[in-house]
């Protein structure tokens, strides 16, 4: 890792890379001074071989072309960072990774959780609506009011739900030992509610 000013650690680092425009020959991008060229014709990046000779470089350059722009430049952040023996660290830190995850993915229990849990999930979400249908359907309700218009409106709206499956009887006009009755009934369990 490195730390401090990016121009300290820059200066650290030889000057090797090098842009040049031109027009002309480009017979100087095969020079014995450079590692890397890469011509987009008219303008090249170069990377000089380590303590390449830019002048010499230079010189060449301006025998077989001519120079609009001859630069040298810092290297990029990309480059500082991953010099070689960065890149074998990275690379074995990958490595290690690597073998963890497919140790971990292999295992036994890796496998069991990836498969059952989902099957677990599914089951518990067709248990409950299972029991919830169950639960809802084929209730025996009584209602009790005074007014037998509200209660016959209340019975209606309980008989169009289909699903629910009701049976609803209606005491209109319930006396207090009607209801009493009907309240027994629901302790009793023979009917399952009353209102």
């Amino acid at each position: 890792m490195l730390a401090g000013n990016l121009r300290e650690i820059k200066k650290g680092y030889e000057r090797n890379h090098v842009i040049v425009e031109f027009e002309g020959g480009s017979e100087f991008l095969k020079s014995e001074e450079i590692a890397e060229a890469k011509n987009y014709s008219g303008h090249a990046e170069i990377k000089l071989k380590p303590h390449g000779d830019a002048q010499k470089l230079l010189r060449e350059a301006a025998e077989a072309a001519t120079i609009y722009r001859f630069e040298l430049v810092e290297p990029s952040l990309e480059e500082i960072s991953l010099k070689p023996w960065e890149a074998r660290i990275m690379r074995n830190i990958l490595l290690v990774a690597k073998r963890e995850y497919l140790e971990q993915i292999h295992g036994r229990a890796f496998i069991v959780s990836t498969v059952l849990v989902p099957l677990l999930i599914v089951a518990l979400l067709g248990w409950s609506s299972i029991t919830g249908r169950k639960a809802a359907s084929g209730k025996h309700v009584a209602i009790a009011a005074d007014n037998a218009v509200l209660a016959n409106a209340i019975r209606r709206q309980l008989m169009d739900d289909k699903d629910a499956k009701y049976t609803v009887d209606v005491a209109a006009s319930a006396s207090e030992q009607e209801r009493a009755a009907l309240q027994k009934q629901v302790q009793n369990k023979t009917i399952d509610g009353c209102s």
